[in-house]
């Protein structure tokens, strides 16, 4: 289409448009019906004379029309669940089951899409699809509950996401029930009341008594909640004291590019924490950069270009899950670039910081505690305490970063907190066509 034709299409729409919004729809059926002459086999003008069917009650029409536009475009996911949806108001279910499904494989983050699916599959009697879809919404949009205090919804889609957190809450506890008859087999009581106490509450924000604490998916009780812990008796970190000015030569000598170098908020999709906070003017900048040695699995081919930082940070105690953590990484802030304030999830896990090239003006606050970093020196701290991090300098800091077994746990109680994530990774292991957004480690 030369560019005077798809002015002369653009035009014809938005003339159609205008019409149908001051609700002279055969009118703008007849300029449209002009367009098609003129246009031939244009998905948008078919998508635009269903909606006019649709306002004129003919709903037969809207589906000949919507049929017709994911003929010519099949590729376009809203075509797809305005058919969907079509097709469920004429009762025919199981086409619009297909319309839904066929838009979230091109667009795996349909989430309309997904919420009629979950009806349709509890419908059928297909419990543990429903149970997928849901899952999957969640993922995409966030939790459901701050959905539901939005009073402005219809009642019949506040049903919808009533019943679809209803069905992770199920899904959630069987995951959990499964996790008790682990630990309860294989431990005494006493070993692990605390982690029966976590799971009671997982997925439930904690009333940990301390304002700027808020590890939303999984608080532990019975730790020493502080934001920030003293790493003078840890004889394990040695070897980065030790090393730290070769580990600071390994990350000189990596490309700065994108070959190696990531935006750390892959892209505005990640960009929304379960908490809320909004990322998104990081996404897909090199203002907040990393390089990943681990991101809930070892990279080994990112390992292999730094191994002596590779050697050390496996000898350190991770914070192991599976499918959740750890993350190891140089971190890279730029010039003038600062890091909202956030909340990590978790209070289990402690985020470890070694300095390694830090200039004047450059700082992390955690809780109501700020602190500074020193080149060789390592900072400790529990990210479930809001934290915050900047540079304003006039160039890179850099640091290695790494996840830590908070001190307080026993054996028996990560024993039993990997069995959780076990079972959980199994399951959201369905969704790795999803870009699941990383943790914020600053």
């Amino acid at each position: 289409m030369s560019p005077s034709q798809a002015s002369e299409l653009q035009t014809g729409l938005d003339e159609a448009e205008a019409l149908r919004a001051a609700g002279q729809h055969e009118q703008a059926g007849r300029r449209l019906h002009q367009l098609a002459v003129r246009f031939p086999g244009n998905a948008e003008i078919r998508f635009r004379l269903g909606q006019i069917a649709a306002n004129r009650g003919d709903l037969d029409g809207c589906r000949t029309e919507l049929e017709q536009a994911v003929e010519s475009d099949a590729e376009n996911p809203a075509y797809l669940v305005r058919l969907g949806n079509v097709c469920e108001r004429l009762g025919d279910a199981q086409s619009a089951r297909a319309a839904y499904e066929r838009a979230i494989a091109i667009d795996s983050k349909q989430v309309a899409a997904c919420i009629r699916l979950v009806e349709i599959y509890l419908a059928a009697g297909e419990q543990l699809a429903a149970v997928d879809m849901a899952q999957r919404i969640v993922l995409v949009q966030g939790p459901v509950a701050p959905m539901l205090s939005d009073t402005r919804l219809p009642p019949a889609l506040r049903r919808s996401l009533q019943r679809i957190r209803n069905l992770l809450r199920d899904k959630y506890q069987q995951l959990i029930d499964e996790t008790r008859s682990y630990i309860d087999s294989k431990y005494e009581p006493g070993e692990v009341s605390n982690l029966h106490r976590a799971l009671d509450h997982l997925g439930s924000p904690a009333p940990t008594g301390q304002p700027l604490h808020r590890p939303e998916f999984l608080y532990y009780p019975g730790l020493d909640n502080q934001p920030w812990f003293d790493t003078g008796d840890w004889t394990w970190l040695q070897p980065l004291h030790d090393n730290w000015r070769e580990i600071r030569d390994e990350f000189l000598d990596l490309p700065r590019d994108s070959s190696a170098f990531a935006p750390y908020i892959v892209q505005t999709d990640s960009a929304q924490t379960l908490q809320g906070t909004d990322f998104s003017t990081l996404a897909g900048s090199r203002d907040w950069s990393a390089y990943h040695l681990n991101k809930a699995g070892w990279l080994e081919d990112k390992c292999a270009r730094v191994p002596r930082t590779a050697a050390i940070v496996k000898q350190m105690p991770l914070a192991t899950a599976r499918g959740y953590m750890p993350e190891v990484f140089f971190s890279v802030l730029a010039p003038g670039t600062e890091i909202i304030p956030h909340y990590g999830q978790t209070n289990i896990r402690l985020t470890v910081h070694l300095g390694l090239i830090i200039p004047e003006e450059c700082g992390i606050r955690v809780a109501d505690e700020t602190r500074h970093w020193q080149e060789g020196q390592i900072l400790a701290f529990d990210d479930s305490f809001e934290h915050a991090a900047w540079n304003r300098s006039e160039q890179d800091r850099v640091v290695l970063i790494f996840e830590a077994w908070h001190p307080g746990l026993s054996a028996a109680e990560i024993d039993g907190l990997q069995h959780f994530f076990v079972t959980r990774a199994e399951w959201l292991s369905r969704f790795d066509d999803l870009d699941l957004p990383s943790g914020s480690h600053a």
